[in-house]
């Protein structure tokens, strides 16, 4: 199977004339180099090249039958610093690799990938090109599928049989539900998702560029760095050709004429083998965070977080305790910080505030990007009757309803990961049956912060839309710190407060009683995880490099440990629509508040 790779440009296409032909019949031109008889190939002073034609910008035919691209332009140039002259052979390319073993071609050069599966039957040279996949959706039809990540069980996804986006889409897509979809040739799998019969194909590059230059409301909105390579595939045994290959690609490399080779054809810079997607990296980032939990102990994990990404970066990162999520949003809009950790409201308004903002990622507490504000109290007469151990939970109906300690996403204090009992601390109670928020008149509730979505935001629309207003209870505030609000509560310096679920596990190690303590007696709607934004204008491949650096750190034990100290984040996920469309409830609810501006 080829990989391709996009760059392409209209331009650069429309220099390519296709020629009308059978891709299962053989056609040979000859380049106009000076032979000399060299004893590298089975026909001396000629190389023969397999070649599955056309396939542009790699390999296409010009009006007078010439092969032309990208490949065909790099091969011309090794043969003559060989003293070859080239001869094509035009193959279908679901045989190429078995005729090259079996001796028909001395070489093959056909944007192919070079895969362990291939390396048994033929021999590689150095890669000479890096190639990606391309996800391509119809705008038209889905506008709201942007990336893969927005693709749900149910839709579907075209690929060419044989090739490896059919692999990556069937290893990475279809767990998650996605129908893979095969069709014989590019071309079909294109014609489906125009005709709407799929969500999108997963295709080479640069066979992605040309379908989409003829088709209207088809648009490529994800590139999936594969990892792949191109190589030239040689002949088993022509071991003095491939090294000579790999001597003359060398040079080539070191006096700039690959690059200009290159040039010619592609515009994008990343399908080089010269390109260092760091070179444009920054040499330092500062992370901002906002305190979930007392500053001081905030900034221990921070700064072990960032030594983390420092090292898989290979850059310096910085990390800071910023006093609330106004001051954040300032701070990254103003580029005094490039990347945050905000609570979903601090982003929304940010990102009200700034342009360049942009999402790259949203937490996941134990399988859930999702999260509530838990309403509790010390007073456990407050419940009716004697509290359980349990939690609350939101229905399929919006009705909020009690569950079992280990029936809600969100870990409750008292209890491990893994669903066993931690006995060192006291298991959280909860109230049979969720509490009316009237409860809460006359009494004095313990507020994290005023910017907080889950501290503030969420409950008190809550409130006002219980016909509730701020002069029916006493408020305090504690900037921003959960723990300190659950603390203030367990104290009795208030009789209720508010938090994420269930911020009480923050404070276990200082009060193991908490749980019993503590009595959580309602929660708010679904809210949005917490995210992370960074600058827009840092290069794309950085980006990417951040959020794999974050992801993987998060998946080890250490990073689990440290990342629920700091937010009870047990995983990432990318950011897409369904992010965007999960923080909209937010703003409506900053707006009814009146400080959405």
């Amino acid at each position: 199977m080829r990989v391709r790779r996009v760059l392409g440009l209209v331009a650069v296409l429309a220099l390519i004339v296709t020629a009308c032909g059978d891709d299962d019949a053989t056609t040979t031109t000859t380049a106009a180099t000076t032979t000399s008889g060299s004893s590298l190939t089975q026909t001396p002073g000629v190389l023969t090249v397999g070649s599955d034609i056309p396939y542009p910008p790699f390999e296409d035919f010009d009006s007078a039958g010439n092969v032309i691209g990208f490949d065909a332009d790099l091969m011309t140039e090794i043969a003559s610093r060989l003293d070859l002259t080239v001869e094509w052979v035009d193959t279908d390319f679901d045989t190429i690799f078995t005729q090259l073993a079996t001796g028909r071609f001395d070489v093959v050069i056909s944007a192919s990938t070079i895969t362990p599966e291939r390396a048994e039957q033929v021999d590689f040279t150095d890669p000479y090109y890096k190639s990606q996949q391309a996800f391509t959706v119809n705008t038209t039809l889905t506008p709201d599928v942007r990336s893969t990540a927005d693709l749900a069980a149910g839709d579907s996804v075209a690929v060419q049989t044989g090739t490896t986006g059919a692999d990556w889409a069937t290893a990475n897509l279809a767990p998650n539900g996605v129908e893979v979809r095969e069709f014989p040739g590019v071309g079909d799998a294109y014609n489906a998702v125009e005709a709407g019969q799929v969500t999108g194909v997963v295709s080479d590059e640069p066979s992605a560029v040309a379908e989409i230059a003829n088709r209207e409301g088809i648009a490529i909105v994800e590139v999936i760095d594969t990892n792949e390579n191109y190589g030239i595939a040689v002949d088993p045994a022509r071991t003095e050709l491939l090294a000579a290959i790999n001597a003359a690609f060398a040079d080539m490399l070191a006096d700039g004429t690959y690059q200009a080779i290159y040039d010619t054809w592609f515009e994008a810079p990343a399908g080089s083998v010269l390109y260092d997607p760091r070179a444009d990296w920054p040499e330092s980032i500062v992370f901002g965070f906002v305190p979930s939990q007392e500053a001081g102990e905030l900034q221990d994990e921070i700064d072990t977080f960032a030594g983390i990404l420092s090292d898989a970066l290979g850059i310096e990162v910085t990390g800071i305790v910023s006093t609330d999520y106004t001051a954040l949003g300032v701070a990254l809009g103003t580029d005094q910080v490039q990347m945050g950790a905000f609570g979903p409201a601090g982003y929304v308004l940010a990102s009200r505030n700034y342009d360049n903002l942009e999402l790259l990622a949203q937490s996941v507490r134990f399988g859930d990007s999702t999260y509530h504000a838990q309403w509790y109290t010390n007073d456990p007469s407050i419940c009716g009757a004697d509290p359980v151990e349990g939690a609350f939970y939101y229905d399929d109906e919006g009705n909020v309803v009690a569950v079992g300690p280990t029936d809600t996403p969100a870990l409750q204090v008292g209890w491990n990961g893994d669903g066993t009992r931690d006995t060192a601390v006291s298991a959280g109670l909860a109230c049979p049956e969720p509490v009316d928020l009237s409860v809460v008149v006359g009494k004095t509730i313990a507020f994290p912060g005023e910017t907080s979505t889950s501290g503030y935001i969420m409950p008190t629309v809550q409130l006002l839309n219980a016909g509730i207003t701020d002069d029916q209870y006493e408020s305090t505030f504690f900037g921003g710190s959960h723990d300190l609000a659950v603390t203030a509560v367990y104290n009795g310096d208030a009789d209720i407060g508010l938090s994420f679920d269930d911020a009480r596990r923050a404070v276990r190690e200082d009060f193991p009683d908490v749980g019993e303590k503590i009595i959580v007696f309602n929660i708010s709607p679904r809210i949005a995880n917490d995210v992370i934004a960074v600058r827009a204008d840092l290069p794309q491949s950085f980006k990417d490099a951040i959020f794999q650096a974050m992801a993987d750190y998060i998946a080890t034990d250490e990073g689990a440990e440290v990342m629920e100290q700091l937010y009870s984040w047990t995983g990432l996920t990318r950011a897409n629509a369904a992010t965007l469309a999960s923080l909209e409830p937010i703003g409506d609810a900053i707006d009814q508040l009146g400080y959405g501006s």
